[in-house]
């Protein structure tokens, strides 16, 4: 079995994705009617361009560590596919039902969905993080950002 190395995957996986991103967000439109700073495009272009340039200094880095031989590799453990593909289909269903549901209660859900099936069986993190997390986020996009959520 061939040894594949984890960061340079995941350098590569970054670099690839920012580059389609990137590609993305040059088709908005840079022209604003509120501000003479930027447009749309401005912001996730910026954020774009640095990913891109630090994904491909990690790039560079890992391949360096393949060619002298200390990277570090993936092992796959026996239910590491099913816990992916249980996300998948809890991310499915999420988005299935925050529509009808609305945020709160299918973020609420999720979170709670995930956190089991990473292994958090301690009461008190399980409920903060289930119950805090979404209603921070639903504050902070309807009250600071003023943006509606479902």
């Amino acid at each position: 079995m061939k040894k594949i190395s984890v960061g340079f995957m995941v350098a590569m996986m970054f670099f690839i994705g920012g580059l389609g991103m990137l590609s993305v967000a040059m088709q908005l439109s840079y022209k604003s009617a509120v501000t003479t700073i930027g447009g749309p495009a401005t912001f996730p272009t910026f954020v774009l361009v640095i990913l891109v340039f630090f994904s491909g200094v990690l790039v560079l880095t890992e391949y360096k560590k393949i060619r002298s031989g200390t990277y570090d590799t993936f092992k796959y453990e026996p239910g590491d596919f099913k816990r992916i593909l249980s996300v998948i289909v809890a991310s499915f269903f999420y988005l299935l039902v925050i529509e009808a549901t609305g945020y709160l209660i299918a973020t609420f859900i999720f979170t709670a969905v995930l956190m089991w099936l990473f292994g958090v069986r301690e009461k008190t993190p399980f409920i903060v993080i289930t119950v805090i997390y979404p209603i921070l986020i639903f504050f902070t996009f309807k009250t600071l950002l003023n943006i509606p959520l479902p």
